[in-house]
């Protein structure tokens, strides 16, 4: 839990969640408790394709955003839960996997 609090807090990226239980969600905010317990995940779906205003996700909230305790998303996804910490492109990367320097800074742009 540790690299996922880390995480959140140094690149802010969201954490793609996912197993053999169910569809991947976005874990977009943590709830971390003064002594630094991992309380609670913020999940959004991915895949909510409704109106994109409050009234709309206010009423499928359960279905699209929603706070979970690790041990309940964990109990989603089964024995194998992944999770995915994306990180922000960079040059480094790039030259290492030998990407033009006018795609890396498409890349870097969008």
């Amino acid at each position: 839990t540790r690299e996922l609090v880390t995480h959140m807090r140094t690149v802010g990226s969201p954490i793609m969640v996912g197993g053999q239980g169910g569809g991947a969600r976005a874990i977009i905010g943590l709830e971390v408790s003064p002594t630094g317990d991992l309380l609670r995940f913020l999940v959004l779906d991915p895949h909510y394709s409704g109106p994109d205003n409050f009234e709309s996700l206010q009423q499928n909230e359960s279905q699209v955003c929603v706070w979970v305790t690790p041990i309940n998303l964990c109990r989603q996804y089964g024995r194998f839960t992944n999770f995915c910490l994306p990180l922000p492109i960079s040059q480094t990367v790039c030259d290492t996997l030998q990407h033009s320097s006018t795609h890396c800074n498409t890349l870097q742009h969008t």
